[in-house]
């Protein structure tokens, strides 16, 4: 809401402003803005102080703890590592390789091939004649007694839902009048003082030059000025020429503003309320009715049933018979020889052997050392840092107004 007023207040002051700037033009225009008089001044600017929001920027002085990195000597003690040459003569048995050629008998195996003749039976099929029975189904009517469900009407008592009315108490919402006190918010008019800048200024005759004289008429111009054509020269001509003069006034502006006010108003509520009321229910009641019930009965029909009887028939079947056959089959026997074979064998000789060898051993001596380390040293500092400040300003500022501006 306050927005809203600010907002309004802001419309109705620019609103006075350029009804006061445009009569003031209006009177500073010489013969009116449809005037066609050649000589006219320029037209007085207008004036407004308005207040802005600056950000000015403040200078602050900050101890901050700032870090910096300083070298020192260092003592400390580091070990040099040696190794130590000696000569050493040590004994060991080494194995020689010893190479000899050396026949052996090696037994293998090869396959060989052998027919055989071989008495085999083999099953074959020859048809055959065969009586066999078979049973077959032959349709035939049978007389047969059958329970049928046949519809009969009975009375019978049955139990039905009935309408009643009855009376009943109900809770129902009445509607009901109440006083309420509510805020609102009217628009009031108020009187308030404005500052604006209003000009005043005066008219002063002044020499303008218009141009050159009759001498760009003659020969057709001036040639590079006026004072290039010997007897011409600028003609002068006398303007009325408006001074300004930047006065502050205080001018009183009638402004809309939103006033909260409390108001007495009728609501209507609703509130829950007993009554008597006639509603319809279902009962249950008893009653006699005729219904149709299914009774089973006893009846004669003829169906039709397929009966089994045995019937002779003759099929030709295959029967399996053996038979007796000569065949000739090659088999392969596993047969073993023996071959002298050339073989290298390699033996190994054990011999005594004497070296002399290096033997290097580690040797650790202390060193004293010195060195330089870098360690982090905290201090404090002063430093000046800039934030800016929100300040409230006034500001001269030129608007615009009138019938458009006078003429030239």
């Amino acid at each position: 809401m306050t927005s809203w007023v600010r907002i309004g207040k802001g419309l109705l002051t620019l609103g006075a402003l350029a009804a006061l700037v445009g009569g003031a033009r209006a009177g500073d225009c010489c013969g009116g803005c449809g005037s066609t008089t050649a000589c006219c001044a320029p037209p007085a600017p207008q004036y407004a102080t308005i207040t802005v929001c600056q950000m000015v920027p403040v200078q602050e002085q900050v101890q901050v703890t700032r870090y910096r990195m300083e070298q020192r000597q260092e003592n400390y003690t580091t070990y040099r590592c040696e190794m130590v040459p000696e000569q050493r003569q040590v004994q060991h048995t080494i194995c020689v390789p010893k190479y000899e050629q050396v026949n052996r008998q090696v037994a293998r195996c090869r396959m060989v091939t052998v027919p055989e003749q071989r008495q085999i039976t083999v099953m074959r099929c020859v048809p055959e004649q065969r009586q066999i029975t078979v049973t077959q189904c032959v349709p035939q009517q049978v007389q047969q007694t059958v329970t049928v469900c046949v519809p009969t009407q009975e009375q019978q008592t049955v139990t039905v839902m009935v309408p009643t009315q009855e009376q009943q108490t109900v809770t129902v919402l009445a509607p009901a009048q109440e006083q309420r006190t509510v805020h609102v918010c009217v628009p009031q008019m108020v009187q308030e003082m404005v500052t604006r800048c209003v000009d005043r200024g005066h008219f002063e005759q002044r020499a303008v030059a218009t141009g050159c004289g009759d001498c760009g008429s003659r020969s057709g111009g001036c040639g590079g000025g006026c004072g290039g054509c010997g007897g011409c020269g600028p003609v002068s001509q006398a303007c009325n020429v408006w001074v300004p003069n930047p006065v502050q006034e205080q001018v009183p502006v009638t402004v809309c503003r939103m006033v909260q006010q409390e108001k007495q108003v009728t609501v209507t509520v609703m509130r829950p309320q007993q009554q008597q009321q006639t509603v319809t229910v279902m009962r249950p009641q008893q009653q006699q009715q005729a219904v149709t019930v299914m009774r089973p009965q006893q009846r004669q029909v003829t169906v039709t049933q397929m009966v089994p009887q045995q019937v002779q028939k003759t099929i030709t079947v295959m029967v399996p018979k053996p038979e007796q056959q000569t065949i000739t089959v090659n088999t392969c026997h596993l047969e073993q020889y023996t071959e002298n074979v050339p073989v290298t064998v390699c033996r190994m000789e054990m011999q005594q052997r004497t070296e002399n060898v290096t033997v290097y051993t580690q040797k650790v001596t202390p060193v004293p050392a010195t060195r330089t380390v870098n360690v982090c040293v905290p201090y404090q500092d002063t430093v000046s840092v800039t934030r800016c400040v929100p300040q409230y300003v006034q500001k001269t500022v030129q608007v615009c107004g009138g019938c458009g501006g006078c003429c030239h």
